[in-house]
C-alpha cells in the first residue's frame, strides 16, 4: 500500500500540498464561475476521484441551462461519487443547499474545493459509501435533485449505488436522478441491472465533443410503476401509428384507454427489492397541435377563413421560415383583405376539434394524475381561443408556442424561442425536445405520453425511453 494510501486508511491524512494540485475555473452559467482543484499527478492516492472527468463539466452546463435560475436557489442537491465536487459546488453557487460525498480517501480534496467557492455557498462535505445507511436522518435526506457523473466505471457498485439512490428516493419521491454518463461498455450494463432494481431511464440530451472519446449522454433515472396497463392500452387502441383519416377518434380511444387504466391513488412499492420506495404514478401528456389535438393546421384555417390565401401563397415564394411567413401573412390579413382582431379570433374558433377529443382530454384531467401539455408551432391567440372555445383552458396545464400579439390592428407572431442551438432537425423557432427536457426536470413523471405528427416532433421524442409512449401519425398531412 502506497504512504498515501495508508495514511488514509488509518486516519493520518497530512494537509495537501496545494503546489501538487492544478486549478481550473468552468463556466457555471449565468455568469457564475467554479473554482477546481485536481491532483493531476494522484500524489494522494484518491484513486479515480482526483481529476475532473469529461462528463462533470456537461452535466454542470445542461443543469444551469435546462433549470430555472430560481429553482435551483430553492433546492437541495446531493452530489454522489463526488470527486472534486465539481457539479455540486457550481450549483451551490447558484444558490442551492448542497451535499457533496464520496469516500472517505476523498474528504480533504472534496472539503479543500469547497472552500474555493467562498463563505456565502451552502456546501457540506459528508462520507458516503454506496449500499450502506444513510448519514442523514429524517428530512435531512430529503433532497430534491439526486447527481452524478461518471459513475458507472464497476458494475461491482451498480447494485449498491442503486441501494443508495432507492433509500434517498424513499426520503423525498419527488427527487429527480440526473447523471450524466459517457456512452461505453460499462454505462450500457448498468441500465439492465436498473431495471431489475425498478427503474427506468430517459436520455435527455447526447453531447459529442471532438476532445471526448466516448459521447457523453445525460440520463433521468426514474422509479418504475408496475399498473402500466393505461400506457400500454392507450399504444394498442391507439395502433403503431395514427392513420391520416380518422385522427381523432383513434387518439380519443387511445387517451380514455389511459385515463380508465390509471389508479386513482398511489399504489404499492416501486420495488420489491426495495419495499420502502413509495410509488406515484405521475402522468406527462404531451399534445402538439395542428393535426394532432385539431384536425387541421390552424395557422392555414386561418388565413383561408380571412381569405388571405393569396398573400400567404405569394410570401411563401420567398419566406423561409413557418413563423416569419405567418407573421407576414397575418400583417397582410388586416393591411388588404379587412382583417379586425374580432374575424381572427372568430376564424381561430372554428378550427376542427373532435368533441371525441375533447372529451377525452377532460377525462385524463380529471383522472388526477395527468399533467396535459401543448407544444405548438402555432401561436398563443390560436390556442387560447380554441381551448377558450371548448371550456379545455383549465385542463392544459402550460401551453409552450409562438407568442402572438395584436398591434396596429394586426396578429403580429414572433418565435417562441430565438436561439435554441438544437442540433437536429427543428425549425428555428423552436425546439420542443429543449423545452421537454425542463419540462421532465420539473415534474417527477413516471410515464410521458407524447402525440404528435411532425418532423419537429422527433427531437422530443429522443428524449423518451422504457415506460413512455409516442403516438404517432403515419403520415404526414398536406396543408
Amino acid at each position: 500500500m502506497a504512504m498515501a494510501e495508508l495514511m488514509h486508511a488509518t486516519g493520518m491524512v497530512e494537509p495537501l500540498a496545494h503546489s501538487e494540485l492544478c486549478h481550473m475555473t468552468l463556466d457555471a452559467g449565468h455568469g457564475l464561475k467554479v473554482q477546481v482543484a485536481s491532483d493531476p499527478c494522484n500524489s494522494w492516492g484518491y484513486a479515480l476521484g482526483h481529476t475532473l472527468w469529461s462528463s462533470a463539466p456537461e452535466l454542470i452546463t445542461f443543469l444551469a441551462a435546462t433549470l430555472p435560475e430560481g429553482r435551483l436557489r430553492r433546492s437541495r442537491v446531493v452530489e454522489l461519487g463526488a470527486g472534486l465536487g465539481a457539479v455540486g459546488n457550481a450549483l451551490a453557487l447558484h444558490g442551492a443547499d448542497v451535499s457533496v460525498t464520496d469516500l472517505p480517501a476523498c474528504m480533504e480534496l472534496l472539503r479543500y474545493n469547497a472552500s474555493l467557492q467562498g463563505k456565502a455557498v451552502h456546501i457540506k462535505v459528508q462520507e458516503l459509501i454506496w449500499g450502506e445507511p444513510l448519514p442523514w436522518g429524517g428530512d435531512g435526506a430529503a433532497f430534491d435533485l439526486i447527481l452524478g457523473s461518471d459513475l458507472c466505471y464497476d458494475s461491482d457498485l451498480f447494485p449498491p449505488l442503486l441501494n443508495t439512490i432507492c433509500q434517498l428516493i424513499a426520503h423525498n419521491p419527488a427527487a429527480q436522478v440526473i447523471m450524466a454518463l459517457p456512452d461505453r461498455g460499462e454505462t450500457r450494463e448498468f441500465f439492465p441491472v436498473a431495471v431489475a432494481e425498478g427503474f427506468r431511464w430517459r436520455v435527455l440530451r447526447r453531447v459529442v465533443r471532438n476532445d471526448c472519446v466516448h459521447p457523453i449522454h445525460i440520463y433521468q433515472l426514474v422509479p418504475a410503476c408496475p399498473p402500466t396497463a393505461g400506457i400500454t392500452s392507450a399504444v394498442a387502441v391507439a395502433g403503431p401509428a395514427m392513420p391520416v383519416g380518422s385522427p381523432a377518434s383513434r387518439v380519443a380511444s387511445a387517451m380514455e384507454a389511459l385515463a380508465a387504466h390509471l389508479p386513482d391513488s398511489p399504489v404499492g412499492p416501486v420495488s420489491a427489492k426495495d419495499p420502502q420506495m413509495p410509488e406515484q404514478v405521475n402522468v406527462l401528456t404531451v399534445w402538439d397541435f395542428d393535426w394532432s389535438m385539431v384536425d387541421d393546421n390552424s395557422d392555414t384555417w386561418v388565413i383561408d377563413k380571412l381569405g388571405a390565401r393569396p398573400s400567404f401563397d405569394t410570401l411563401k415564394e420567398t419566406l423561409v421560415g413557418w413563423t416569419e411567413l405567418m407573421d407576414q401573412s397575418l400583417a397582410a390579413a388586416a393591411a388588404d383583405y379587412g382583417a379586425t382582431e374580432q374575424m381572427v379570433r372568430a376564424a381561430a374558433r372554428s378550427v376542427p376539434l373532435s368533441p371525441d377529443v375533447v372529451q377525452a382530454i377532460k377525462d385524463v384531467y380529471g383522472s388526477g394524475c395527468v399533467q396535459q401539455v401543448i407544444l405548438s408551432d402555432a401561436n398563443s391567440v390560436f390556442i387560447e381561443e380554441i381551448l377558450a372555445a371548448h371550456q379545455l383552458q383549465g385542463c392544459i396545464m402550460e401551453v409552450h408556442t409562438n407568442p402572438a400579439v395584436f398591434k396596429d390592428g394586426a396578429l403580429r407572431v414572433s418565435p417562441c424561442q430565438a436561439d435554441h442551438a438544437c442540433e437536429l432537425i427543428c425549425p428555428d423557432n423552436m425546439c420542443k425536445g429543449k423545452i421537454l427536457e425542463r419540462l421532465l426536470l420539473e415534474g417527477s413523471y413516471t410515464h410521458v405520453v407524447y402525440i404528435g405528427d411532425g418532423r419537429n416532433d422527433l427531437c422530443p421524442c429522443t428524449r423518451l425511453g422504457p415506460g413512455d409512449a409516442i403516438l404517432a401519425r403515419s403520415q404526414y398531412p398536406d396543408g
